[in-house]
């Protein structure tokens, strides 16, 4: 099971989470709109490195 950390946040905080959040999206709609086929970038926001 992973190890779940909560802590709480204000609004700045949240914010700033939230404006990232929309940077992640918007940068995988832009490599979903470049990409030539689904299935080049499927699983590529859950691979990771070692």
């Amino acid at each position: 099971m992973a190890d779940v950390r909560i802590r709480k946040c204000d609004a700045s905080v949240q914010r700033g989470r939230l404006h990232k959040a929309t940077q992640f999206n918007d940068a995988a709609d832009m490599i979903r709109e470049l990409a030539d086929e689904h299935e080049d970038i499927a699983d590529v926001g859950r691979t990771r490195a070692g």
